[in-house]
């Protein structure tokens, strides 16, 4: 694998070769523009292929950036599989940012020998190194398809990296002489670093894992959890350090709340599993929530199944054209469903032990099945068991 740079910026008064070997200023990736990058490129992940073709992602020319970064590799490898790393001691976490951490302002080339453009797509040094102001690819977005700005990133440090009440210090990367430095918004698409002294490594550090925190928090959806931008978030601290002190009492004690978004509207399902002392594991699928009491519809199948038996397990039941866009509701991601039935087979299959599965309320979704709530019941394998949350 290659990285094609053309050309290098310059810091004010020397260049930055000159303070370490092999250390780089900001370099332009050479690339051509995200349409038409995006045009001459014919191949994709099968799986993003796949969305596309499904109506669940939009075009490889409306995802990417302006300016997107090019890397060019020696062959394309094999998509899927299992990803193998091993972990000396706890000071390898680096590693695993490395592999699934968020992606930095810059990186380094494959030799470690020279800072190259990521997020930013170039930046300039002042000539005593106290302020770098970073120019950031027009047009980036966060997984949900909301645009990545310079307020990310000044909401990162400022609001985030540097709240005494989420980080104990500052972290190290942003901070030199013993004090922090400090980022402002120039627009939409730059924004500055500025330190109360000179910080020749800077970009250096920034292209490690530990120069993750300034893209590392999204506004628009953070921002609802913080102080500053929500005046009920004192009170939802107040009532959960409540329900800590009950539970307390109870003789519970918990170490924190873990906050999540709510579920999408959309059909309920039940899926599940029980293993019966004639047949074997049977797989159950049907409707769930006020429509399972109202109409008992619910398939039956010996586990495992294939995609033509999870299919048509879907395909039978009688509430299925509520899944399959019935008088013009959104369409539930069918695919995921008969995946999730499959898989729940496949487990109650290889684990005997399971004697209860039970996946209640799965909500089908256009964007795939969101499983709610859910449990199961291990017992010596063959054993009797009553699954009344499937009774028709």
């Amino acid at each position: 694998m290659s990285e094609d740079t053309t050309s290098h910026g310059k810091r004010a008064g020397f260049d930055r070769r000159h303070v370490l070997k092999g250390f780089a200023g900001a370099a332009a990736v050479a690339s051509l523009s995200g349409k038409a990058f995006a045009q001459t490129a014919t191949k994709e992940s099968p799986d993003l292929a796949k969305a596309v073709a499904d109506g669940k992602l939009p075009k490889l020319a409306d995802r990417v950036s302006a300016n997107p970064l090019v890397i060019t590799v020696d062959k394309v490898g094999k998509y899927g599989g299992a990803l193998r790393r091993g972990l000396r001691g706890s000071a390898d976490h680096n590693g695993i940012l490395r592999l699934v951490g968020n992606q930095g302002l810059v990186r380094w080339n494959l030799a470690f020998t020279e800072v190259l453009p990521n997020v930013a797509e170039k930046w300039t040094v002042n000539a005593d190194s106290t302020e770098f102001v970073f120019s950031l690819r027009k047009g980036m977005k966060w997984s949900d398809g909301k645009p990545f700005t310079a307020d990310d990133i000044v909401f990162s440090v400022e609001d985030c990296a540097k709240n005494s009440e989420l980080y104990k210090s500052v972290p190290s990367p942003l901070v030199i002489g013993g004090k922090p430095g400090t980022v402002t918004k120039i627009d939409d698409s730059t924004v500055k670093f500025t330190f109360a002294g000179p910080y020749a490594l800077f970009l250096e550090m920034m292209a490690t894992p530990l120069g993750q925190h300034p893209t590392l928090f999204c506004k628009h959806y953070a921002s609802q959890f913080h102080p500053k931008y929500n005046p009920q978030v004192a009170d939802l601290f107040r009532r959960a350090g409540a329900i800590a002190r009950q539970l307390a009492t109870a003789g519970t004690t918990i170490e924190g709340f873990r906050v999540q978004r709510m579920a999408p509207e959309g059909p309920e399902l039940i899926v599940g599993a029980v293993g019966d002392p004639a047949f074997g594991p049977l797989v159950a699928c049907g409707a769930g929530g006020v429509t399972a009491e109202l109409v008992g519809d619910i398939q039956v199948r010996l586990a495992p199944l294939g995609p033509r038996e999870a299919g048509g397990m879907l395909r039978d039941l009688k509430t299925f054209p509520l899944l399959d866009g019935y008088r013009g509701r959104p369409r539930a991601d069918l695919d995921s469903v008969r995946d999730l039935v499959m898989r729940v087979g496949a487990l109650v299959a290889a684990h005997p032990a399971v004697a209860e599965l039970d996946l209640s309320p799965v909500i089908a979704t256009p964007e795939g099945a969101l499983v709610v709530g859910g449990r199961v019941r291990v017992d010596a394998p063959g054993a009797a068991a009553t699954f009344p949350s499937l009774s028709a």
